[in-house]
């Protein structure tokens, strides 16, 4: 569900997860997504028409990716808009709908941290949480760094699994990188001795990768004198080269730019296949 370009669903392939369907209504990020994912079927259209349409023509799923919309959430929406939050939200409760026609053994849904921890957002985060619990699943969640998966920008993403009361959540996955340059050589040296690698950098590590360009933000070239390219900031996301992206220049910077990055998703889906 929200499926954008595909970043979710890249993971879960890399995990050895068979794609069979994405929603989204953007029209952009579904041919992107069905040029990255040839055999899922697609639905692009809103949500809320999938839902009252077609959720019941879906091919049922062992586990239900779901990536809404963060605008109403995000820091980097700095005018704090409420009509933005309430209407993500909106979309957000579709997921617990879905969750009771589907009844996957596992759902995986991702959002900014913002999801969880403002204020404003707080009494509908309830309801969310509660709604998932009155379908008959109990739920786990964390902000995880992208960093620590070997994603090369300072990404934390809230995370939430639910799986249904009777079964066993997945673990969270166990870091596989760190950034080094910021801690004493004598951390660097534990994290290596225990397996861990330095997180791949450009001179020093970005910050989240935008879904736009606008001027004062920091998606700068590291020696060059401008902007990175769609396809650069598709690399700081961890997506392959080989990774098609369809549409205008500002679609593409915002399809990169909201999508999940695909190491983060695979760490994340390979402990989902350890319980199903």
């Amino acid at each position: 569900m929200f499926c954008g370009a595909g970043g979710l669903s890249e993971g879960a392939k890399q995990a050895g997860f068979l794609v069979k369907w994405g929603v989204d209504i953007d029209t952009s990020s579904m041919e992107t997504f069905l040029c990255n994912h040839h055999s899922a079927t697609t639905y692009n259209m809103d949500i809320s028409c999938f839902m009252d349409k077609h959720i019941g023509d879906a091919q049922r799923v062992d586990v239900l990716l779901a990536a809404p919309p963060c605008q109403g959430f995000t820091g980097a929406n700095t005018r704090g808009n409420i009509i933005d939050m309430t209407t993500n939200m909106v979309l957000v409760m579709n997921v617990p709908r879905a969750v009771n026609v589907l009844r996957p053994k596992v759902l995986v849904f991702e959002n900014v941290k913002g999801f969880c921890n403002q204020k404003k957002s707080d009494e509908m985060y309830k309801l969310f949480i509660s709604d998932l619990m009155d379908v008959g699943y109990k739920v786990e969640t964390k902000i995880l760094k992208a960093s620590d998966f070997g994603v090369c920008q300072r990404r934390e993403r809230f995370i939430l699994l639910a799986v249904p009361t009777e079964s066993n959540l997945p673990n969270w996955p166990k870091p596989t990188h760190f950034i080094d340059g910021e801690i004493s050589v004598q951390t660097s040296a534990n994290h290596i001795e225990m397996g861990l690698v330095p997180t791949p950098t450009v001179d020093a590590v970005p910050s989240t990768v935008l879904c736009t360009i606008n001027p004062g933000w920091d998606n700068i070239h590291p020696t060059e004198f401008r902007h990175i390219s769609p396809r650069e900031s598709a690399r700081l996301q961890s997506f392959s080269d080989s990774y098609v992206f369809k549409g205008d220049l500002n679609s593409q910077y915002r399809q990169v730019g909201n999508s999940v990055p695909p190491l983060l998703a695979r760490a994340i889906m390979k402990e989902v296949r350890r319980v199903i």
